[in-house]
Order: structure tokens, then sequence, then C-alpha cells
């Protein structure tokens, strides 16, 4: 969320212009019989310049009266009594852009209380002809260029006229230009070119455009210090560019400084000012982003606060209360995996049926809610069974399918989810229909699914579970058949990520173990592949060491998977195979354990003889094989004489 960058600069009439010229118009009508020559005209000129200057001063208080109150019914007075006096005005009085700008202004202000795009139009109209009362070098062109590159820019958010944002970017530009540095107004001008040149670059992806409006951005943060007024604005919109740069580049320094910045924004934006909603909502989406990528828990607990306290800002029935709850919710689901909290399921169960309330059929945040909220009660229903969790997560399916026809982005999605759901309630009903239904989804989830979609690699899966739950039920021989296949397909499919290759490698092996060995060798050794990779990729020792005997990382254990492949060569005897197997365990086995080493210097300045004794050992180590028995005692015995 970018916080509005655009501020409106309103010069003033001059003092006493309206109240003197007014009182001589008074006078004008109250001495009306002195030259009877020319009466006539002269009231009628002196009453259109009273009606002009009485609509004049009315506008200015009404406009005052709006700003100072927030009263919207000033707001349309000022309209109105900015008309009449553009209408009884000279045509060539030197003030009437301020005349022009103020009324555009006004129907710009608004149009975004009542979203009537005629008062809109009417803005950018009254906007361009202030515009061009004021040349090169004259002084309310700054102003002018300003104000109608607002409202060009609102109007290419309510229209997506790429035509409007070209054109709001052209006069932002010219409004930099004639505010150099020092200048008091370039702040302004800076944020406002920078945000709609953000907003160029989400239509169109040139990241030309948004590296210029972070370096905008930037400078405009670097004439902002700590108490200025716009710093809080400031370090909102250049995290929020950062972010969508890092999104492009996965350069995680944009991710950090995003961070950085949204920390200082919100820390400089007690409760209750109005950049703090902002400053939350893109702070708890940064650090939901950064968690995905390095699975650091406490970014996506303070995620979750965060957007705990976002939610508490919107009050129900504000707009912006379906996104707060569903980010939230999807964030809890996310902690889930870790922490297996019943309460931050029953909590993101919660805010997902409040979502799906205020989201009635047709709204944009439906469709997410009923997926989300399908999934989080297909989650609860694994860990406690009940079957009516069940039962209407499949309804919440069935219903984001029916907003899904053929061709719609999300439908594989849908078939997908709906799928394994079916698949789970068979399991508990035995009702065939719901297998059968089941296999169909997956079957046209892959269909519409090409080579790289990420929907494809959980549909094989769940296709290949539920044609072998099948197979166990009919022992059709074609369902084993195509079940191996789409496994070893899950286990083979390079855009996925090697943790669940891994496991579907790993259930490669189980099926083929019971069903049909022909594919067992195969699958053992894409399983051991699978785990040398994804151990070298870990990102430190504890995670390696997890990654190399963790259970949950694949079905059978890491540990186990080269043993049992040399077992299965053995029984087919494939005696050289069995010993290439071992070795190759053995090799990721030691390899890995020398990554556990750390530098010796630390404990060699506080026991050289240990230190020295703990190198013998290591070398003894490198040297031994698995056949040298003696080798073997002689190294268990020296590190129990370490430990003792």
């Amino acid at each position: 969320m970018l916080i509005s960058a655009f501020t409106i600069l309103r010069p003033k009439l001059p003092v006493g212009r309206t109240n003197n010229t007014a009182s001589e118009a008074h006078v004008q009508l109250e001495s009306g019989g002195s030259n009877q020559d020319n009466s006539s005209l002269h009231a009628s000129s002196a009453e259109s310049n009273a009606s002009f200057y009485q609509a004049l001063s009315a506008a200015e208080e009404a406009w005052d009266l709006y700003e100072n109150s927030n009263d919207f019914s000033a707001l349309s007075d000022c309209v109105t009594h900015s008309k009449v006096a553009l209408e009884h005005g000279p045509k060539d009085d030197p003030e009437r852009h301020i005349i022009l700008d103020r009324l555009g202004l006004a129907l710009h202000r608004r149009f975004k209380r009542m979203d009537k795009l005629f008062d809109l139009e009417e803005s950018i109209e009254y906007h361009k002809a202030g515009l061009s009362m004021c040349p090169v070098g004259h002084q309310g062109r700054e102003y002018a260029l300003n104000n109608l590159g607002l409202a060009l820019c609102t109007r290419f958010s309510q229209t997506g006229n790429p035509a409007d944002v070209d054109n709001s970017i052209q006069y932002h530009e010219e409004h930099l230009s004639i505010c150099p540095i020092e200048h008091p107004n370039r702040s302004y001008a800076l944020s406002s070119l920078g945000s709609v040149l953000y907003m160029r670059f989400t239509l169109t992806g040139n990241t030309t455009d948004l590296e210029d409006s972070i370096r905008y951005q930037e400078e405009k943060l670097s004439i902002c210090p700590t108490g200025h007024s716009g710093r809080s604005s400031a370090l909102t919109n250049l995290s929020q560019s950062l972010l969508m740069r890092f999104g492009r580049t996965g350069n995680f320094a944009d991710l950090d400084n995003s961070i950085q910045y949204l920390e200082e924004s919100l820390s400089i934006s007690p409760i209750g000012h109005e950049h703090r909603l902002p400053a939350l909502t893109n702070l708890g989406a940064a650090l939901y982003t950064r968690f995905e990528q390095t699975r650091n828990s406490a970014d996506l607990d303070d995620s979750i606060r965060y957007q705990e306290e976002l939610l508490s800002i919107y009050p129900i029935g504000h707009s912006g209360r379906s996104y707060a709850l569903n980010n939230l919710s999807i964030a809890l689901l996310m902690r889930i995996e870790r922490t297996r909290s019943s309460a931050d399921l029953d909590a993101s169960i919660c805010y997902l049926e409040e979502q799906l309330s205020i989201c009635p059929t047709g709204h944009e945040g439906r469709l997410p809610a009923l997926n989300d909220l399908g999934s989080a009660l297909y989650i609860r229903f694994e860990q406690t069974r009940n079957l009516a969790d069940l039962e209407k997560s499949i309804q919440h399916q069935v219903e984001k399918l029916s907003h899904c026809p053929t061709g719609h982005s999300g439908r594989p999605h849908a078939l997908t989810n709906l799928g394994q759901a079916l698949l789970m309630r068979f399991k508990d009903t035995e009702d065939f229909a719901d297998l059968d239904n089941s296999i169909r989804c997956q079957e046209e989830s892959l269909s519409i699914c090409p080579i790289g979609h990420s929907v494809r690699f959980p549909a094989l899966g769940n296709l290949s579970q539920a044609l072998q739950t099948r197979f166990e039920r009919t022992r059709d021989e074609a369902d084993i058949e195509k079940s191996i296949s789409c496994i070893k397909a899950a286990a083979n499919y390079s855009v996925s990520p090697l943790s669940g290759r891994l496991m579907a490698s790993t259930d490669w092996i189980s099926v083929a173990r019971k069903y049909d060995t022909s594919s067992l060798a195969e699958a053992y050794s894409t399983s051991l592949y699978l785990l040398n990779r994804l151990v070298l990729l870990a990102s430190n020792i504890h995670d390696r060491h997890t990654r190399l005997t963790s259970t949950t990382t694949t079905s059978v254990g890491g540990g186990e998977i080269a043993v049992e492949a040399a077992s299965h060569a053995i029984e087919t005897g494939h005696l050289q195979s069995a010993v290439e197997v071992l070795e190759q365990g053995r090799g990721l086995m030691f390899n890995q354990l020398g990554n556990y080493r750390t530098p010796l210097d630390d404990l060699e300045a506080k026991n050289k003889e240990l230190a020295d004794r703990f190198r013998e050992l290591s070398a003894a180590m490198k040297k031994s094989t698995l056949s040298h028995g003696a080798g073997q005692k002689r190294i268990v015995e020296g590190e129990d004489q370490i430990v003792r």
C-alpha cells in the first residue's frame, strides 16, 4: 500500500482583494442615479461584479470550512460558489487561474467522497483551463501542473487508460524541473513523480519506471530528515518500491532495507497517525515475504503481530477489512505448520468465515476466502477427524469451482483441492463416487496445467495417491501403473522445491516396493540425488543434519535410503550397484560431516593438547573405510577419551 504522495498545492488570492473590490461594487450600486447617461449599463456591470466577488468570498470561506472541519456540505458549497464566480468574473482576470484551480480541487475531493466520475472529468477540465492561463515562467504554473497531474493519476486508477498516466508523468516531470534543490515544494514534486512512475510500472512492468521511482523517492527521503513531517510517508513509499524490486530481482538488500524503512516509519507513526495503517500493511507483508525466503519464525511472528493490529484498526464494514482478514489468516495457517497450534487454526478459520460473510457473490475477495477457508477446514479435519469440517471444506471448494469455469486461472487449483478433499471423504465413507470424482478432478487439473505450472506438482501427487487407493480396492493394474507414473513425474518435476520432490521420490519408493519393483532402483537413485542436492543447499549445519536424519523430510528417513537401496540391489543380484549405492551414501554422510567442523583456533588457544588430539582423530576418520574394523575401534576409543 502506497501512501498518497500527492500534495495539493494551492495559491491564495491576494490579501484584501475580495473585500476591497466587493466594497467598491457595493458603493456603485448605492450611487446608481448619479450618472444618468449610462446608469443602466453601469448598474448591470456593478451587479455582475457584486455577484462575482460575493461568490468568490463565499467559495473561499466554504473551502476553508471544509479543510478545517471536513464538512462535506461545505465542499459542495465551494463548488457551487466557484462556478458562480467563474460565470460572473471577467475572462481576462489575471487571478482567474486560482479560481479554476480551486474548483478543480473541490471537484476532485468530491469525487473521492461520492465516486461520481463526472466530478473527476470536470475537475480535469478546470485544471486544464487553469494551466492554459499559466504559461512557462508564470508563478501559478507549478500549482497547476501538480494538481492536473494528480487528477489524471486518479482517473487512471479508475479507468486504466495509459494515456492518463503518461500525461500525469509529463506534468509531474515539468513540475519537478521548476522546483530546483532547496525549493520548498521539491519534496512534493519528488513524491508525486515517484508515485505515478510506480503506478505506471505496475501497468507496464517497465523496470526503468521502477528504478526512476526509487531514485526520486530516495531523494525525497534524503531531504526529509528525522522529525520532518514528510518522513513517514517517504519511508513507506520507498519501502514499497524496494519490496517490488525485490520481487523482480531477488536482491535481499532491497527486502532488508524495505523492512528497515517500514520499522522506522511505524516507530514515528503512533496509534491514530494517518500513516500507521499503510506502514502496518506493508511491514506485515514484507516480513511475511522474508519469512518465505528464510523460514525465520521470528519474521512470521512479527508479521502476524502487525497484521493483528492492522485488523483492529479496520472496523466492521471497512473496505480494507476483507484483505486484512485474508492476509492474517494465511499467516496463521503458515505458522500452524511449525507450531501445530489449534488456537491459531481456530482463529484462522474464524477470520476466514468473517471474510466470506462480507464478500458476497461477485466480490473479488470471495474466491480467495472460499479457497483458504476450504483449506483451513481440511487441515482441522486432519487434526480432529471431525467430518463436519470436511463437509464444509468440500462445500466451499465446490462453490469455488463453480466460479472458475473452463479457462479461469483459478480452476486448476480448485480442482486439485476439491479432488483431495473428496479422496479424504472416501477413506471415511467408502463411497466410490467420491473416489471416482477425486480422480476426475485431478486428471482435469493436470490436463489444463502445462509443464511449469505450479499446480501440476500437487496434482501429480494427489492423482497418484487416488489411483493407488482405487487399485487397492479394485486391483486394476492400469491404476497402479498410472499411479507410479504420476509419482515418478512429481519426483522429477524440476520446477518444484527440492523438499517436495524428495518427499515424492520416497513415496515412489514406498509404492514401488509394495506393487512394482521394476522401478524401485530408479526411485532409490532419484531419492539419493535429491537428498544430496537438498543437504548441499541447507543454509547452516543444523539444517544439514536435520535434512539428513529427519523422517519428516522423507517418508522413509534420509539416513535409511542408501542402506535400503543397497539391500534391494543385493536382492536382485546387482552387487556392483549395491557397492556404488553404499559409496554414494557414505560420501554424502562424510562430506556433510566435514561441513560440521569449525575452526580450531579458539580450542587451541585454550587447550592445545585437546586440539591436536582432535586433528589426529579427524585425520584418522578421513583415512578410514567402513570395512576397517580396527580403525573404527581406534577412532571410537579416541572419541571416548575426549568425551571423558
